[in-house]
C-alpha cells in the first residue's frame, strides 16, 4: 500500500486552541477558508468545500501565526524559533529567519508590510520588512504574551508582558512609553478609529490607553479571562473564559452591542473556555474556538444568543481507537468521537482512557484508575467508579473480568463486584514493569534491576505463571503487541521483531525471536507505537509513519512495505476490513 493510498477518513484536523495569547485561527479574506495550526503544520480549512491542505515545512510544532491584511501571505513561527512567510494560494516558501527563540505572538499592519514578532526572550522583539526581507531588534522589557499593532497611522504598536508591563512603540522601532499594569494582560487590540488601546486582563476587565499611551479608564467586560480583543467592521469583539463572545461599540467607553453565551447543553459538552477569535468581514460574522478545540460560527447578522452547534474536533493525538459493537471509538485526552456516526460523546473523562470494551450488554471504558459506562442513546460517559487501582495497562480477559498492569503487579478485576486479586507480581530481580499486552497469555516487558542494563521480554502462561525463560532483545521494550499466537515487539532503538508463543519454550539463556530484527526499520517509521494483525500481516505505526510486515518473511529479506510517512501514528485499528489509523495531527485515515 503506497502512501499516497492512503487518504483522510470522516475526522479534519482541528486548531490545537490553548491560553497562549497568540491568535490561533485566522480567516483568509473573501474565501471560506480557515487556518489554524496543529503540531508542525499549518491546516488551511474550507469549511464550505469541506477541503484540506495543509503548510508542512515547519520541522518543531507551530506556536503562532498571522496572515497578511490582503490574504497574500501567512506567517508562522514554531518553538525552535524559526519563522516561515509562505503563500497560502500554492503553500510555497517566500521567506524564513530564526527569531532567536520560541515565537509567542506575530501581528502584521494593516499596509501588509512590517511584521512584528514576539519570541520566548525576555530581551527583546522583532520586526520584519515583507518587502526588503529584513529583520531589526527592539528591546522588549519582558516575556511578551500579547502583541498589537495600530491599524490607521501612525503605527503604534504595543507589547503586554507576562509581568504587567506594556510597552508603546513609535514606528514600531523604538520605545516610547511605558506603563506597569497590576491585572496579567492577555490581550490588546486598538479600537476602529486607533484613538484608543485596549489592554484585556486575565481578571476579566480592559484597560484603555489614549493615542498618546496615557491610561484613561479601565472596565470590567467579563467575567473570566479576556483571552482575545479584534476589530470586527466599526467595532470591537471580544471573547473569554466564561464562555461568551461579545460585540462592543464606542470609543474610550465600551457599550455591548451584541452578546452569544453557550447553552446549558453546549455547557455539558464542551470547554467554556473561548481563547481564539477571529472576523470573516464577507460572511459578517465571527470564528471561535474553545479550550479543547471545539469551533463555532456566530453570524452577526442573526439574533441567536446561544452558542450551540460547535464543531467536533480532536485538539491532539489520536492515542487509541477501539471497534466496539460495530463502532469505531477514537480518544484523545478529555475527547471521544463515536467516528463512524460522527458523536461526539459527551463528559469524557478528564484522563487518558486506556481501553472500552463490551461487556455483555454494558459498554465498559477504563481510565488508569476508574471504570465508566457508555451510554449509547444520550451518547455520554456516566457512572464512573473509582477502581483503586493505579495501572498504566488494561485488557478484557473475558465478559466479566478485566486485568490491569501496574508497575509492580497485575490484578484481575471483576467489573460486576469490583472484586481485585493480585494475578503476578514483579519478581525481585526486576525493578519495574514497563510494557504489557494481552491475547489469551500476558506479554510483559520488565526491567532489570541491576544486573544488565536491558529490558526483558517474558510471556505468562495462561494461568499467569512465570517460567523464567527471558529475551533481553531491546534496551528498552517501546512496544509489545500480543497476536493469538505470537507477539510483535519494538524496541527504542527503532528496530522490531516476532516471537512465536513457542519460542518462549526454549531452552535458552537469552531468547532469540523467530523473526529477526528489521535493522532497516530504522529508516522507515523510527520508534514502533502501535500495532494491528490482519492474518499475518502486520500494520505498524511509529514516530515516522506506518509499514506493512508479513511475518511469515523470516530474517532481513525486507518484504516490508511503507504505508504512511510524515505523521507520528498513535493508534491502528482493523474496521470493516479496512485499516484505519491515528496521528499526532489528529487525523484519521482509511487505508484504501
Amino acid at each position: 500500500m503506497k502512501s499516497d493510498q492512503a487518504t483522510p477518513y470522516i475526522m479534519e484536523a482541528h486548531p490545537y486552541t490553548s491560553r497562549s495569547y497568540a491568535s490561533t485561527i485566522c480567516a483568509l479574506p473573501d474565501s471560506n477558508t480557515l487556518l489554524y495550526f496543529h503540531g508542525s503544520r499549518v491546516y488551511l480549512n474550507d469549511i464550505v468545500a469541506k477541503t484540506m491542505r495543509s503548510f508542512n515545512m515547519h520541522k518543531a510544532p507551530v506556536t503562532a501565526l498571522a496572515l497578511h491584511p490582503e490574504g497574500l501571505y501567512a506567517i508562522s513561527g514554531d518553538t525552535r524559533g524559526r519563522v516561515c512567510v509562505w503563500y497560502p494560494q500554492n503553500l510555497s516558501l517566500y521567506h524564513e529567519f530564526e527569531a532567536g527563540g520560541k515565537v509567542i505572538s506575530i501581528q502584521v499592519n494593516s499596509e501588509g508590510r512590517k511584521v512584528l514578532i514576539a519570541n520566548e526572550s525576555k530581551q527583546s522583539l522583532m520586526s520584519f520588512d515583507l518587502e526588503l526581507k529584513t529583520t531589526n531588534p527592539m528591546p522588549a522589557g519582558g516575556q511578551i504574551n500579547t502583541l498589537c499593532i495600530k491599524h490607521t497611522r501612525p503605527f503604534l504598536s504595543a507589547a503586554c508582558s507576562i509581568d504587567g508591563q506594556v510597552n508603546c512603540y513609535n514606528g514600531m522601532f523604538k520605545p516610547s512609553k511605558s506603563t506597569k499594569l497590576t491585572g496579567f494582560p492577555v490581550s490588546s487590540c486598538w479600537n476602529p478609529s486607533g484613538a484608543f488601546l485596549f489592554v484585556g486582563c486575565m481578571d476579566g476587565s480592559v484597560v484603555i490607553f489614549d493615542k498618546d499611551f496615557e491610561c484613561v479608564g479601565s472596565q470590567s467586560i467579563h467575567q473570566g479571562a479576556v483571552y482575545q480583543i479584534v476589530l470586527c467592521g466599526d467595532k470591537l469583539a471580544t471573547c473569554s473564559g466564561d464562555g461568551s463572545v461579545k460585540v462592543w461599540s464606542g470609543e474610550q467607553s465600551l457599550e455591548l452591542v451584541q452578546e452569544w453565551k453557550y447553552s446549558q447543553a453546549s455547557k455539558d459538552n464542551f470547554g467554556l473556555n473561548i481563547v481564539s477569535l477571529c472576523y470573516r468581514k464577507k460572511q459578517n460574522d465571527l470564528v471561535c474556538g474553545t479550550l479543547n478545540s471545539q469551533i463555532a460560527i456566530l453570524d452577526l447578522n442573526s439574533k441567536q444568543t446561544e452558542i450551540q452547534n460547535a464543531q467536533c474536533g480532536l485538539n491532539g493525538p489520536i492515542n487509541l481507537m477501539r471497534v466496539v459493537a460495530s463502532d469505531l471509538f477514537c480518544f484523545q485526552y478529555g475527547s471521544c468521537i463515536v467516528q463512524n456516526k460522527n458523536q461526539i460523546v459527551h463528559n469524557c473523562p478528564d484522563a487518558t482512557v486506556l481501553d472500552i470494551n463490551q461487556f455483555g450488554a454494558r459498554i465498559l471504558g477504563f481510565t488508569s484508575s476508574s471504570i465508566f459506562q457508555f451510554d449509547a442513546e444520550q451518547s455520554k460517559f456516566k457512572d464512573q467508579i473509582d477502581t483503586g487501582i493505579n495501572g498504566f495497562k488494561v485488557f478484557k480477559r473475558n465478559e466479566n473480568e478485566i486485568i490491569i498492569v501496574t508497575s509492580k503487579q497485575v490484578y484481575n478485576l471483576n467489573v460486576e463486584t469490583l472484586q481485585k486479586d493480585v494475578l503476578f507480581n514483579l519478581p525481585e530481580d526486576y525493578e519495574e514493569i514497563v510494557n504489557a499486552s494481552f491475547n489469551n497469555r500476558l506479554a510483559l516487558g520488565m526491567k532489570h534491576r541491576v544486573t544488565i542494563k536491558k529490558n526483558a521480554i517474558v510471556l505468562l502462561s495462561e494461568d499467569f505463571k512465570f517460567n523464567g525463560k527471558i529475551s533481553n532483545y531491546f534496551a528498552t521494550v517501546a512496544m509489545l503487541h500480543k497476536s493469538a499466537t505470537g507477539l510483535l515487539a519494538g524496541g527504542s532503538d527503532q528496530r522490531i521483531c516476532y516471537f512465536k508463543d513457542e519460542d518462549f519454550n526454549k531452552d535458552e539463556e537469552d531468547i532469540w525471536p523467530s523473526n529477526s530484527q528489521m535493522d532497516y526499520s530504522k529508516s522507515a517509521i523510527g520508534r514502533a507505537r502501535c500495532c494491528q494483525f490482519v492474518g499475518d500481516i502486520a500494520y505498524v505505526g511509529g514516530d515516522a509513519g506506518m509499514l506493512s510486515w508479513d511475518i511469515t518473511v523470516c530474517k532481513a529479506s525486507k518484504k516490508w512495505e511503507k504505508v504512511h510517512e510524515g505523521i507520528q501514528v498513535e493508534a491502528v485499528v482493523q474496521y470493516n476490513d479496512r485499516i484505519i489509523y491515528g496521528g499526532d495531527d489528529g487525523f484519521v485515515r482509511m487505508m484504501m
